[in-house]
């Protein structure tokens, strides 16, 4: 065969200069390399096939997919509920120069909690293209509850500085409002929809890409109730005096905007590999802000209304989003059924999402500011997949 392909694209080349040239021959010729080439296409094709998976489909099948994830995150953020401080002086609260001396701030506790996603897609019959649509659904709260007594107290982080004034007993010589209670709830509730154009191709035998992009729409509200009771002055000195607060915060967020990644494949053999899924969104979209604060002492005293402060706002705002994803895979291929289980650790970040409002002065009282913290949802996914 080798002497013959030498001989071939010998007399490939002198035919021209000899001016002699067999039509048939050189035909003959022409056919044999093409039919070796395919061959040898053909051979490589079929020992990719037989490790690496990504974009194959079952030879038989119907060309659906789907898919469905068990996701346990935790999400992290900045969400103070008070500031401790230490009191140097019973029954009187430290003025503004001894604050900080020894002082930590409170933030919420936040746990693991189960999420899900699941997917539907579809193998196109031309240029093995994957059109998909993906749907995310997650829900978590905390729940914190703070008590101080004798040598310390808590500031209300969360609380209006005009009712933080209110909050101040007369001839206590307090300086900002003490409490020996705060109680805390939170919650989030993510929904995001992503519809994705993918084309899956292996580079080798053992490593497989599949670059996508496409559009996504996110849902994401949060709610944080706060309760800071127990004003330690009160009743010594003015009896019923206002002081305790309950704060209502929302904050909800929709966008929308383009999406797109890259999920890489590395086999390692026998239907195992490594994975690793990175990719990146810009949503445009509305934010809606509602802060509301409650005097509850006020209620029962019945001095004015109990509503201190209920304030909305609403706002067009972009913010982008980051998804990252590395895990181990196990998958085999049938005629009617390709099968895949990934085990993984992946995190979401949610850009500049943590938007509740703070007001910052009782002198300009329209001066306020929204928080502009970071949101990261994160943990185990396990997925299953199956391509029909």
């Amino acid at each position: 065969m080798k002497n013959w392909k030498q001989l071939s694209s010998a007399a490939l080349i002198l035919a021209p200069l000899t001016g002699w040239c067999d039509e048939s021959l050189v035909a003959a010729i022409n056919t044999s390399q093409k039919n070796n080439l395919d061959q040898r296409l053909q051979n490589l094709e079929e020992q990719a096939k037989k490790n690496c998976f990504v974009g194959c489909r079952p030879e038989k099948g119907i060309d659906l997919f789907a898919y469905a994830d068990l996701l346990i995150w935790k999400i992290h953020e900045e969400l103070p509920l008070a500031f401790r401080v230490k009191n140097p002086v019973t029954g009187e609260f430290p003025n503004y120069t001894q604050l900080l001396r020894d002082g930590k701030a409170r933030n919420m506790n936040f746990h693991w909690d189960v999420g899900s996603r699941v997917g539907l897609g579809y193998h196109t019959p031309h240029e093995k293209l994957d059109l998909s649509l993906t749907w995310l659904r997650y829900f978590t709260k905390a729940h914190r509850h703070l008590h101080e007594s004798g040598e310390y107290q808590l500031q209300a982080t969360q609380l209006d500085p005009i009712a933080s004034a209110l909050a101040i007993t007369p001839g206590s010589g307090q300086t900002e409002p003490a409490f020996l209670h705060v109680k805390g709830s939170w919650y989030a509730h993510l929904n995001q929809l992503d519809l994705d154009l993918a084309r899956p191709f292996c580079i080798g035998s053992w490593f497989g890409v599949r670059p996508h992009f496409g559009i996504r729409t996110t849902w994401l509200r949060q709610r944080l109730s706060v309760s800071y009771l127990d004003n330690p002055n009160i009743f010594s000195c003015c009896g019923s005096f206002p002081g305790n607060y309950i704060v209502h915060k929302n904050c909800s967020w929709w966008g929308i905007g383009p999406e797109a990644g890259v999920d890489l494949n590395f086999v390692l053999g026998k239907g195992f590999s490594l994975f690793g899924n990175a990719a990146g969104a810009i949503e445009w979209g509305f934010h809606k802000t509602h802060d509301k604060e409650i005097n509850l002492a006020a209620i029962d005293a019945g001095f004015y209304s109990p509503t201190v402060v209920n304030v909305r706002d609403f706002y067009r705002m972009s913010h982008p989003i980051l998804d990252l994803l590395l895990g181990f895979r196990w998958e085999h291929m049938w005629d009617r059924l390709h099968f895949e289980l990934d085990a993984g650790w992946e995190y979401h970040i949610y850009f500049s999402q943590n938007r509740f409002p703070y007001f910052v002065s009782s002198l300009a009282t329209g001066k306020f500011t929204d928080e502009n913290g970071d949101k990261t949802f994160g943990g185990w996914t396990l997925s299953a997949r199956f391509d029909f």
